[in-house]
């Protein structure tokens, strides 16, 4: 798997108004943006603040994720019983699945199938791995009405096919690089 990064900067705080508030940040967990990407990180380094003239300067070392995600990416609607996905990023993706139809259908996405019988008029499938990983309407798990894999988006082209009676499936991609 992928590890967490270590990195350091130093901050330069002009309004010195706001010093109590920017080093409240640094008690949870933020997101970083940069460049139309974000990050989650979490600061763990005391926090020295030094005063050079009338700026503060606050050298910080912060843990990252390996990942950067977009931060706004438009959700692919799939009406068809076949359809390719692809995944932009550098690495593989596990995206959320929003599955609109009735009785019990079969997704397949690349090589990875899941059966789903439905007594909801929708269900998303979180295929992120983890306990975040599930089938959900709502609040409620759904998970006993799904049988088979979590799939995955491989870089670059990727076939969803479904059967059964499928109104729809939105997928959002969470697309990710390193």
């Amino acid at each position: 798997g992928y590890l967490d990064i270590e990195q350091s900067m130093n901050l330069q705080i002009l309004d010195l108004t706001k010093l109590d508030s920017i080093l409240a940040l640094f008690n949870k967990t933020v997101t970083l943006g940069f460049s139309g990407r974000k990050t989650i990180a979490r600061f763990f380094s005391e926090l020295q603040p030094s005063r050079i003239a009338s700026i503060k300067s606050i050298p910080v070392t912060f843990i990252r994720s390996p990942f950067w995600y977009l931060e706004s990416e438009t959700d692919q609607v799939i009406t068809s019983s076949s359809a390719t996905i692809i995944n932009n990023g550098t690495v593989e993706t596990f995206p959320l699945l929003k599955v609109t139809g009735t009785g019990t259908v079969t997704v397949t996405l690349n090589d990875v199938s899941f059966e789903y019988t439905f007594d909801t008029s929708y269900v998303y499938v979180d295929c992120m791995p983890g306990p975040g990983r599930k089938a959900y309407f709502g609040s409620v798990k759904k998970n006993r009405n799904k049988n088979g894999g979590w799939p995955s988006l491989a870089v670059g082209n990727n076939s969803l096919t479904f059967s059964g009676n499928v109104t729809e499936i939105v997928v959002t991609k969470r697309t990710r690089y390193l």
